[in-house]
């Protein structure tokens, strides 16, 4: 109902009622006039029983290095390639220790590879270009000493140097990065599905055939057989040079030579 104005002549602007709290009580319905919803009296339990169908391609990696391809420990690849990302390379030690116990065997790898990076090849005075590259702070006192010089004058006389030495559009240490084919790292990955190798060539060098990579070991093989069964466990690896090579220069990889420096040995796969 509407109340009185309380005053003659008011004019406020709205109006006052009054209702009885009884019109707004919910009042419960019956059961049985409530609607089922739909669905659930026919549940699947095949719902919980669903099973992601590429599972196995969540465990692939993103990214891999063509040195580790070949199924070895990141700590033997460490001496494989003087330019690994700094994850990967030795940690430096205090002087104290390297002092008392001298380089790793990983460690005298890497400065190995420095060495090969820098090397003129058309020079065989190999303690004079170490020196050299001391002095130009390239190398440390401990790796310059480590350098295993003969077997690099070994390297420099052998015909495979000779072979780079009148190779054309020589190449060392070269990047590259690209998409590989999941199925080249893992067979049993999806057909379609790709992962990003990335990898350091030590070295290449054109003829008119095509390309020839070369990649330099420090392993400690000494046996004819010891050195071949090793190079079977690298030749995941070159093959992923020659992919890329390939397709970077667009010219067929035609040769892969291993050479293994303590061994002064050379193997074509």
């Amino acid at each position: 109902m509407e109340l009185e104005r309380l005053y003659e002549g008011d004019t406020a602007p709205w109006q006052v009622f009054c209702h009885d709290s009884e019109e707004f009580r919910t009042r419960p319905r019956p059961a049985a006039s409530l609607e089922t919803d739909k669905g659930t009296e026919t549940f699947d339990p095949a719902l919980l029983e669903f099973v992601y169908p590429y599972q196995r391609e969540t465990l692939l990696p993103a990214k891999v290095t063509a040195t580790q391809l070949k199924g070895r420990p990141l700590d033997e690849e460490i001496s494989q390639n003087a330019r690994h990302t700094p994850y990967l390379r030795p940690l430096s030690q205090p002087r104290f220790r390297q002092e008392r116990q001298g380089l790793t065997a990983a460690e005298q790898g890497t400065a190995t590879h420095l060495v090969l990076q820098y090397l003129d090849f058309s020079n065989v005075d190999v303690a004079g270009q170490v020196e050299s590259l001391r002095l130009r702070g390239l190398l440390t006192d401990e790796q310059a000493a480590a350098v295993d010089q003969e077997a690099l004058e070994r390297f420099l006389r052998s015909p495979l140097a000779e072979e780079i030495r009148h190779g054309q559009n020589v190449r060392r240490e070269y990047p590259f990065t690209l998409l590989m084919d999941a199925r080249d790292y893992d067979p049993d990955a999806a057909a379609g599905e790709s992962i990003l190798l990335q990898g350091v060539v030590d070295c290449c060098f054109e003829t008119e055939e095509g390309i020839t990579v070369v990649d330099f070991k420090t392993d400690r093989v000494l046996t004819d057989a010891e050195v071949r069964r090793r190079a079977e466990q690298y030749r995941p690896q070159l093959e992923a040079y020659s992919r890329a090579l390939e397709r970077v220069l667009e010219r067929p990889v035609v040769r892969r030579e291993l050479y293994f420096l303590r061994a002064g040995a050379s193997v074509e796969l």
